[in-house]
């Protein structure tokens, strides 16, 4: 389906009002328009106007509204990384949900930059936690510390990741779901989530905020 000729100029709740007109087929086909587009709005679209459950949305499709109730529950957390290699050494984060867990973690936002032009960002699923993890700060005042754990290296080349996400960064540009595009990963236990940044001796900083659940969660 071809995208609208004033596109460009659109607001948001005027797509989701074109798209409710639309069957099911002609509303994919629109999305995949301005993914191809727009490529890193295109994903936080389709969530904020198809999302996940029962709740309300624009399209009367589902959204997770859950963030508040799990942050005031204490149940979410937040890290920031800021590493400085040396000569020759990349950038590592991780936050890893530890074999014997019994939550899951839902990883909800995340940002990241470097302070060279040309970066090769790039985000993936591991099965290797770093050593050193400690645990990361709730983000209810005074509640317990996450579960899960976080930890950063500085490793003279990335180890192997099941890759999702990589990016080449401009000097300055901040890559990541930010906090409008909703939940993005989740970690069973055994699980993790490593950022990294492929350019050596340049600054790295990567912020995190998730969430851990039971196992029962839906």
């Amino acid at each position: 389906m071809p995208l609208p000729a004033n596109i460009d100029t659109l607001t948001i709740s005027q797509i989701a009002a074109a798209l409710q007109a639309l069957t099911s087929v002609e509303a994919e086909a629109l999305l995949t328009a301005i993914a191809r587009r727009y490529p890193r709005l295109g994903r936080g679209l389709q969530v904020e106007l198809a999302g996940y459950s029962s709740e309300i949305s624009p399209l009367g499709l589902g959204v997770r509204t859950e963030w508040l109730a799990l942050l005031r529950s204490g149940r979410a957390f937040v890290r920031s990384f800021l590493a400085n290699p040396g000569v020759g050494a990349t950038a590592q984060a991780q936050v890893f949900n530890p074999a014997a867990s019994t939550v899951r973690v839902l990883i909800y936002a995340w940002a990241a930059d470097s302070s060279v032009a040309a970066t090769q960002m790039q985000v993936g699923f591991t099965s290797v936690q770093l050593g050193g993890g400690v645990s990361a700060p709730n983000l209810l005042a005074g509640g317990a510390a996450s579960v899960a754990q976080i930890a950063v290296a500085l490793p003279g080349a990335l180890p192997g990741v099941t890759l999702i996400w990589q990016e080449l960064l401009a000097l300055g540009e901040i890559a990541g779901a930010g906090i409008s595009t909703g939940w993005w990963a989740e970690l069973p236990a055994g699980n993790g989530l490593d950022f990294g940044s492929l350019a050596a001796s340049s600054a790295f900083r990567v912020n995190v905020l998730w969430a851990e659940v039971p196992s029962t969660y839906p």
